[in-house]
């Protein structure tokens, strides 16, 4: 099985690395933002997406609770989070790591939750899961515990929400099945309009948006796309190298997709050179004084027209 704390964390994290999930993490995610990773893809599933984590074997901790759920609404790098809960008898290595891998799918791509930017997550040494509402689970008096006799979930919210009766609802037993322990993944294109630095593509924008571009004054111009090859962290610039061969001098203001923007300072805090460049689209901004390239503005990762369509 595992023991409590930090042992549970970094064995979750290799075993999901190990299912094929890719994972970012780094002292400012876990202090800053009280994330112990970032999951920033899924094995065969094509769409970018942040999903931010906070691993716990501490059920029911009302003070753990309220701080991470006021981090990722007052400071959030990522648009989606999840608080997740480990009950004591969990075994990562037989099962309990994939039933993990099963909810953060269901939370992604079940249409229940896609208008949730954080909710608790307890899994049970049953290896059952459940969703619950975080801001409901902090302002009760015992905090929150799995239900036994009740036959549906009280926190689940109702596809479509109930109008005039708030977030907070029962959910009918059809909908509720949804959010037991099954990996009842619907998949849908409405999980695009949470991904960063998405300003312009026509989605909706994410209540949790952590960086939205901003709109560069005069007449708007096209977006080139290139790959970040090196970025040294101690002066916080790099080096874009745009298709046709062109160099573009960046500076971390100039980023509009904070998630990129950690991801690059992590990557670089390794090596300024990078052995994989990563893919960007941004917008040329002209010459510096100083410098001998222009300088690239508004940041973030290149979306391949195919997985848009997809």
């Amino acid at each position: 099985m595992f023991s409590p704390g930090l042992n549970a964390e970094d064995r979750l994290r290799t075993l999901l690395e190990r299912y094929g999930c890719t994972l970012i993490e780094g002292p400012r995610f876990d202090h800053e933002h009280k994330l112990d990773f970032v999951v920033s893809g899924f094995p065969q599933i094509p769409w970018l997406f942040h999903l931010g984590v906070q691993v716990t074997t501490r059920i029911d901790d009302r003070t753990k609770q309220a701080t991470f759920l006021k981090i990722v609404r007052e400071n959030p790098v990522t648009n989606r989070n999840i608080y997740l809960e480990m009950e004591p008898g969990v075994n990562l290595e037989k099962g309990g790591a994939f039933v993990v891998l099963t909810a953060l799918v269901e939370f992604l791509h079940n249409r229940q939750h896609s208008d949730d930017g954080v909710v608790g997550l307890r899994v049970g040494s049953d290896l059952k899961y459940h969703f619950y509402d975080l801001a409901h689970a902090v302002a009760l008096p015992g905090g929150f515990t799995r239900p036994s006799a009740v036959p549906t979930p009280p926190f689940v919210r109702p596809f479509g929400g109930v109008p005039g009766t708030g977030p907070m609802q029962s959910a009918p037993p059809s909908v509720a099945t949804a959010t037991s322990s099954h990996a009842a993944v619907s998949a849908t294109g409405q999980h695009l309009a949470m991904m960063p630095g998405m300003a312009g593509s026509g989605l909706p924008a994410s209540p949790l948006s952590p960086v939205p571009a901003q709109p560069i004054s005069g007449s708007p111009k096209p977006e080139a796309v290139g790959r970040i090859t090196r970025y040294n962290i101690e002066r916080s610039i790099g080096l874009i190298v745009g298709q046709d061969g062109t160099e573009y001098f960046i500076h971390k203001s100039n980023f509009s997709d904070l998630m990129l923007r950690m991801e690059v300072e992590s990557l670089a805090s390794q090596n300024e050179w990078f052995d994989e460049p990563i893919p960007v689209q941004f917008v040329d901004g002209g010459r510096v004084p100083g410098k001998k390239n222009n300088i690239a503005q508004l940041i973030r990762r290149h979306v391949p027209n195919s997985v848009l369509a997809s």
